[in-house]
């Protein structure tokens, strides 16, 4: 996973697969949250849509590059050395394992604890803001 923002700040994590358009409109709807110190953020990367499975090494290069920054390069360029070592696998792996878990069928998917101490699931592009988080 990759994180990013500040670690005393509400924690959410976000599914993405790194070819859904509406992932990419997610973390930027994000970016002023985190940036002001109000979110964290862990960045889950899964494979959801065909053109990440036709694309694997390429995704597998996002989770081999667990900074945010590689990430940002990602949302915005969309340059990502390709990968295919065992660490990204398992990476992946993983976060497809809780991705499945949770029942999550579609991307973005945010997880999160409200502030009323309840555990949420939203899926689909959602406007989140750090006041319906706790931390």
């Amino acid at each position: 996973m990759i994180e990013e923002g500040d670690p005393d700040a509400p924690l959410v994590y976000v599914f993405i697969d790194p070819y859904c358009a509406y992932c990419h409109q997610q973390w930027r709807l994000l970016r002023q949250p985190v940036a002001a110190g109000a979110l964290r953020v862990r960045w889950a990367p899964v494979v959801v849509l065909d053109a990440s499975k036709r694309q694997l090494p390429k995704v597998l290069g996002l989770l081999h590059a667990t900074d945010a920054e590689g990430l940002a390069r990602w949302m915005t360029q969309r340059r990502v050395a390709s990968r295919t070592d065992v660490p990204a696998k398992l990476a992946l792996m993983r976060n497809q394992a809780l991705f499945s878990r949770l029942q999550a069928n579609r991307v973005p998917a945010l997880l999160y604890r409200a502030a009323e101490g309840q555990v949420i699931l939203r899926t689909g592009l959602s406007p989140l803001s750090p006041a319906t988080t706790t931390r």
